[in-house]
């Protein structure tokens, strides 16, 4: 009997939430080599507690993670989602970084791009919820140091 009130209304629930955009990829011009750009973006992302997962001066590309639970994800993430909410509990949430350095004379241009994988590995039964891109997204937060870190002088 539980289940046939609960599942109509888990199901009117999930249609209200609207998915998330993820962020368009941020861009900007530099003169710095690939080297320091590299060395400057990874520097910032450590110390923002993210993982180095690729790390290459020579083509010019970085990509780091940061793997957590809402709580300790929510400074650098939008979620559609209340704090408080089962699937906030719940949320494991891994938030990839990727900044590729495209070459060019005389500047070149910087691009960084985020995406997560949202899962809820403890939900089950009737509460079981896919992984997705959409329930959490970048806000941009950390983009926006690593872009501040480059444009800094020495």
């Amino acid at each position: 009997m539980l289940r046939l009130i609960a599942f109509p209304f888990l199901a009117l629930l999930a249609g209200c939430v609207r998915p998330l955009a993820t962020p368009v990829p941020q861009q900007f011009e530099t003169a710095l080599s690939p080297e320091e750009v590299i060395r400057r973006a990874t520097n910032q992302a450590v110390l923002g507690g993210f993982d180095v997962v690729l790390s290459d001066p020579v083509s010019g590309t970085l990509s780091v993670k940061k793997q957590g639970t809402y709580e300790e994800n929510r400074l650098l993430l939008s979620c559609n989602m209340h704090k408080d909410s089962i699937a906030a509990t719940h949320l494991n949430n891994v938030l990839t970084i990727t900044l590729s350095y495209r070459r060019a004379t005389p500047v070149s241009t910087v691009v960084l791009a985020s995406r997560t994988l949202n899962s809820f590995p403890t939900l089950q039964g009737i509460m079981a919820t896919p992984a997705n891109s959409t329930s959490c997204v970048s806000n941009g937060t950390f983009e926006a140091e690593v872009l501040r870190a480059l444009k800094a002088t020495p």
